[in-house]
């Protein structure tokens, strides 16, 4: 009988030991528990077999303040009677690849993800904000809507979707017409979007980790319909770059804690040449300083030679980077990044009249001559293509993620393809295909990429056909 109420005794004292995370960031991890012992042993494992010892505590909680930023922990606590609650896991996103947001059952995979933005949260996690066209799927676009989401380190896991607003049918083709970011020193996010039916855009900002959103119209009198936005955020401001079917550019900045309606508006510089290119991407970035340049493609007056023109509006400066060497591009995109005293660029434009299989280009400056442009090769008989994303990490090294719609076969390693470059002249290619053991589409309908602060790569896309990891938003990271 003792045996017996020993073992009843011990088996409720381990049922009743339940582990649980309150809340989880960069900096700290606050764990709690329950059950009855005189004193517990709190256990950490983090990249080790064997847990090992962080603590004792006579109370059912414990704050763990010894943890790297981007670290992940897997922790349990044992009651002085030796029994084991169970195991909690906290930290950013697992490596490899994510499913962000799957295809809810019975939608059109087509239509989930067409569109995405990304951007870094206060703890240096992905978050994601997307475009679901048509949810009801009855091929009236009005109800096409603008969700976000964004990862919970205390659930390790990826929060619901959470629906931002309805933005009727919007320009999509070839271009991002929403854009995300994060003050990170405050952790407020804000998201730019055009609304069918409306003249200008919408911002939407949240000041509660993504749960509510706050609307201001913001661009009323744009000359033409809004197809692109960039927004950025740093130094305790915001900033944001639209382009239109007319072919203008206003730019928006104001302080993090100021509502949208208070950014004051600069329209940038007509080209001397040309005019600024319609229905095409705007690019935006911010330099190591924090001060914002802008990217656009200048369509001439003759001829068929495009300019890809960086503009400074603190300084007003506008220098010229590349052009299209004389071809008309068929969809000129571009993206734009500066960073470790480099700006870089990112183009799809055919310039090689004896290649034009190969769309993608890059080039970058230091300040003064700009690189003569490099084409990223591929690993197959492939063509390079847009959507495309450019990322650059702290110690300057380059990724260029593209498309390829095209080829008499496949690649070595796999979609989307990923090429990589240590100085911009050199590049190696290899997808993400080949190391993730994934299926996936060479022309996704839409491609972001991002080095997080760890230097990680992040990349996201539109993922439609059937593999193992599922259809919806996807995100790989390094």
């Amino acid at each position: 009988m003792r045996i017996f109420l020993g073992l009843l005794a011990a088996v409720s004292s381990l049922v009743g030991q339940q582990l649980s995370v309150r809340s989880a960031t960069a900096r700290r991890v606050e764990l709690a528990w329950t059950g009855s012992s005189p004193s517990w042993t709190i256990e950490r494992r983090a990249g080790t077999p064997q847990f090992e010892t962080l603590a004792t505590a006579t109370s059912g909680s414990y704050t763990d303040e010894k943890i790297a930023p981007f670290g992940t922990y897997r922790y349990r606590v044992k009651s002085q009677t030796g029994a084991v609650s169970n195991e909690v896991v906290v930290g950013p996103p697992p490596a490899g690849v994510n499913v962000v947001s799957r295809v809810p059952s019975g939608s059109d995979p087509g239509k989930y993800g067409t569109n995405t933005a990304l951007a870094f949260d206060e703890n240096g996690d992905p978050a994601v904000a997307f475009i679901w066209a048509d949810p009801n799927g009855d091929n009236d676009y009005s109800d096409t809507a603008l969700y976000f989401v964004r990862w919970n380190r205390a659930a390790y896991a990826w929060r619901l979707a959470v629906k931002v607003a309805v933005t009727g049918e919007i320009p999509s083709q070839a271009v991002e017409p929403a854009s995300l970011a994060c003050d990170r020193a405050t952790g407020a996010f804000a998201l730019a979007y055009p609304k069918a039916g409306t003249q200008g855009i919408e911002v939407a900002v949240s000041r509660d980790a993504g749960a509510t959103w706050q609307m201001t119209p913001l661009a009323a009198d744009a000359s033409g319909v809004i197809v692109s936005t960039v927004l950025a955020a740093g130094n305790g401001r915001w900033h944001l770059a639209l382009t239109t079917d007319q072919g203008g550019v206003p730019y928006f900045s104001g302080p993090a804690s100021a509502a949208p309606s208070e950014w004051k508006m600069q329209a940038a510089p007509a080209p001397d040449k040309g005019k600024i290119a319609p229905n095409v991407n705007i690019a935006l970035t911010l330099d190591d300083a924090g001060k914002p340049v802008i990217g656009y493609w200048v369509a001439p007056e003759d001829g068929d030679n495009y300019r890809v023109l960086l503009w400074s509006p603190d300084s007003g400066q506008v220098v010229q980077a590349t052009d299209s060497n004389g071809h008309a591009p068929d969809s000129p995109n571009l993206r734009v990044i500066a960073r470790a005293g480099k700006t870089h660029v990112l183009i799809n434009c055919a310039r090689d009249e004896k290649d034009t299989d190969f769309s993608i280009w890059y080039t970058a400056s230091s300040g003064g001559v700009w690189s003569a442009p490099v084409k990223p090769p591929i690993d197959g008989p492939r063509s390079t293509n847009q959507p495309l994303a450019l990322a650059v990490d702290s110690r300057g090294r380059i990724a260029a993620v593209f498309a390829s719609n095209s080829g008499s076969g496949g690649t070595a390693c796999g979609y989307p393809v990923v090429s990589t470059s240590t100085d911009g002249a050199h590049w190696t290619t290899c997808g993400l295909g080949k190391r993730t053991g994934g299926e996936f589409e060479p022309q996704p309908s839409t491609i972001n990429a991002a080095y997080a602060a760890d230097d990680r790569l992040n990349v996201i896309w539109h993922q439609t056909g059937d593999n193992k990891y599922g259809s919806g938003v996807l995100l790989w990271r390094e």
